[in-house]
């Protein structure tokens, strides 16, 4: 699991950790903060981070029709053409990894990057072209520049089999992390091809519910019906071609199934996060979740969401909701929610809401999402902020 993620020079994530230094990220981690504090800033950056272990940089930004000038920090002092990310995780065996890789803008490729396996060196890669590579017995394998083209990371086209363990660990992690920052209900209503995934948009959920094997589409129908009881049956439509569409027949309707064209924004919302369930993604990411949910359904859908997680899967959410708030188990609150929020200078901090004295010892009388209601966020972040620049007036 990733315990901790750090950036520099994307928009305002100047040079943000997630969570604090010293501290670990949790199972299921739900980012709070007003609007424009850069949370959805933060799933994209994480998002940029999966592409380039597949190497798919150029890609990621076409499909933003973003260019450099979009993601670089604009701040005092001279402009960045770089983007640092470094990446600490745990894996299943308990060992600690750190990727620390630095993104050229021009190039679109690491220009640096180190692997560290509890401390001891695993990969280097240098400005200068050259590659060191380690074993599993920790020898190593020189090379005087990389012998192959690649974009992104050095690992997205590197043969690993036959080098240390924790390189394949670490790019598979990140190959597992997912952003549903784009998910929008006219994207699920198309027609797709039978697909892996849903899509960076959900445009190709009919054709992967369309692979699930019978128990595990029996199961999300199950899951589907927890959360709306009125729903009869899922059904996927084969269309000509190999297209595939969605139908879904209520207990209203007398047997009678209606298209994607006519279901609810909030259902299809609703149907995408719970696919997520079979998928290989160990890192699920989503954007301000309570969008087009009746709050009747919320509470499902956050137990839903909080039972994904576990040793090797992770959740990270957005939410303005109480609603969603008030959902989460006060251990997984203290742990997992965490304010995003905005210096003068314009750079994204963060820090875990009830670590606030005055948020933890509401806490012992309300629920998180009454927490919430009872703070005033804006008030909240101006003391942060004062209290942060004491120091600097001091000196």
């Amino acid at each position: 699991m990733i315990t901790h993620f750090h950036i520099e020079n994307f928009k305002s994530l100047a040079d943000f950790d997630l969570p604090p230094k010293g501290q670990e990220l949790a199972g299921f981690t739900c980012l709070i903060g007003m609007n424009g504090a850069g949370k959805t800033t933060l799933l994209q950056a994480f998002d940029l981070t999966a592409s380039l272990m597949v190497g798919r940089v150029e890609e990621w930004f076409r499909w933003r029709d973003w260019g450099p000038d979009d993601v670089r920090t604009r701040l005092h002092g001279p402009a960045r053409n770089d983007i640092r990310v470094v990446v600490g995780a745990r894996l299943a065996n308990g060992i600690e990894v750190a990727w620390d890789a630095t993104l050229s803008l021009d190039m679109m490729r690491c220009l640096r990057e180190a692997i560290t396996v509890g401390g001891t060196d695993v990969l280097r890669l240098q400005e200068d072209g050259s590659l060191w590579v380690a074993n599993d017995d920790l020898d190593g394998k020189t090379f005087d520049s990389v012998p192959f083209e690649f974009g992104g990371s050095v690992l997205s086209t590197l043969r690993l089999d036959s080098y240390h363990y924790a390189l394949r660990e670490m790019k598979e992690m990140l190959l597992g992390l997912h952003s549903l920052e784009l998910l929008s209900p006219q994207q699920i209503r198309r027609s797709s091809r039978e697909s892996e995934d849903i899509g960076p948009g959900g445009e190709m959920l009919a054709g992967f519910i369309s692979l699930l094997t019978d128990e595990q589409r029996a199961d999300l129908k199950q899951k589907l019906q927890k959360i709306y009881p009125q729903v009869k049956d899922l059904q996927i439509q084969h269309k000509q071609y190999g297209w595939k569409g969605l139908l879904v027949t209520e207990q209203s309707m007398a047997g009678h199934p209606v298209t994607e064209a006519h279901i609810n924004d909030g259902f299809l919302r609703v149907l995408a996060m719970l696919s997520q369930a079979y998928t290989k993604h160990r890192i699920l990411l989503l954007d301000e979740i309570e969008n087009g949910i009746n709050p009747a359904v919320a509470e499902e859908l956050m137990d839903f969401l909080v039972s994904l997680t576990s040793d090797d899967r992770q959740v990270i959410v957005t939410t303005h909701s109480p609603v969603i708030l008030n959902y989460l188990d006060d251990e997984v609150a203290k742990a997992g929610i965490i304010l995003l929020y905005k210096s003068p200078d314009g750079r994204t901090h963060s820090r875990r809401y009830f670590d606030i004295q005055e948020n933890a010892k509401k806490l012992r009388a309300l629920g998180p999402g009454e927490v919430f209601l009872d703070t005033s966020i804006e008030a909240l972040v101006d003391r942060i902020v004062k209290e942060e620049a004491q120091p600097l007036t001091a000196a």
